[in-house]
């Protein structure tokens, strides 16, 4: 397992070496017919697309790149029919290495991915998301052949949001605008989002065109806050996790296209929770400055060893460690090297 991203989240890193990609189930078509069937739920496929599954796998030759995509390409235009014969009307291919540093060789190969994909799938809607960061390579993304592009304008540092006022965003396309954090548990401030959807409302043509989503996957997030009863009033108004998440979006949308000079109670209510927030005082608490207390002991360590020993009956070197050991610059040098195929 390795980190996904700049998370603290982690995946199964895939292993290629000596591996031919194949469909042999799937698994999304079964997904996606049993939200129809038995809930009445038209869902939006999602999986990793074919460029971030390669550069998050491991045990390749970094030149068979084209091959390798070429070959993922050709699986995942399978399971897109698939699903298109299933009935499904949109998939979202997740991109987020898109918001890494490519290549201009890479993005080439980004692109001759999607035109093969929209040629072999032509009446599929894909939107390609991005999150994490901004994409670096934005006039390139943004005019892939595809029916929409998700940017992440929470954690991109202004820099999605300058993009596509500078440099406008397709007319043909959806703009998926991720502007509720996914990957924190707080509330946010009603009024600045709304603040930040009306400049980026102002770069698409029509309503239909600016989809409002959280800015990546609520999996880094609880499912609901209603399971916490004995949590504090006002910090169970303050926590927002997956279930909360999604009902602000639905109540910015809704904020968005009603009367701005109307007295909101949704806008009232949020302004007065942070309100209330500050008035606890949790923001304002001053550092513990009280020196820790030194342990005493009566028995000495010849004591206590042998009743550990006997107590615990661990074998020589026991391991205990959870979590990932401290990383020093000579250790990082290496696995950098590593990565990148150099000799150490």
């Amino acid at each position: 397992m390795t980190k996904w991203y700049n998370t603290n989240y982690h995946y199964i890193v895939p292993e290629l070496q000596d591996a031919t990609p194949t469909v042999t189930e799937n698994r999304l078509v079964t997904l996606y017919k049993e939200a129809k069937d038995e809930l009445g739920i038209e869902g939006k496929p999602v999986l990793i697309g074919p460029y971030s599954f390669l550069k998050l796998a491991k045990h390749y030759d970094l030149s068979q790149t084209e091959d390798w995509l070429k070959q993922l390409t050709v699986v995942y235009s399978q399971v897109l029919r698939e699903l298109e014969e299933a009935g499904v009307l949109w998939v979202q291919l997740d991109e987020p290495s898109l918001v890494t540093n490519v290549t201009d060789e890479e993005m080439a190969y980004v692109k001759d991915i999607y035109e093969t994909l929209h040629a072999d799938v032509p009446n599929l809607q894909i939107i390609v998301q991005t999150y994490f960061d901004a994409v670096e390579n934005y006039d390139q993304v943004v005019e892939l052949p595809v029916a929409g592009i998700g940017l992440d304008f929470v954690h991109d540092g202004g820099k999605n949001l300058h993009a596509i006022q500078t440099k406008g965003f397709p007319g043909d396309k959806v703009l998926a605008a991720g502007v509720i954090d996914g990957r924190n548990i707080w509330k946010a401030k009603v009024v600045d989002k709304l603040a930040l959807l009306e400049q980026v409302k102002q770069v698409v043509k029509t309503p239909e065109q600016l989809w409002i989503q959280p800015s990546s996957s609520l999996l880094h997030t609880p499912v609901t806050v209603q399971n916490e009863p004995e949590l504090d009033s006002v910090l169970k108004r303050a926590l927002s996790f997956a279930d909360e998440k999604l009902i602000e979006v639905v109540t910015l949308k809704e904020l968005l296209y009603s009367d701005q000079s109307a007295d909101h109670t949704a806008i009232r209510e949020n302004q007065q929770l942070f309100k209330d927030i500050e008035a606890t005082g949790w923001r304002k608490q001053e550092p513990n400055t009280e020196p820790f207390s030194e342990v005493s002991r009566t028995a000495s360590y010849e004591q206590r060893r042998p009743k550990q020993l006997e107590k615990w009956n661990l074998p020589i070197l026991p391991t205990t460690t959870i979590g990932s050991f401290p990383q020093t610059k000579e250790v990082r040098r290496l696995r950098a090297q590593v990565k990148k195929r150099l000799d150490y």
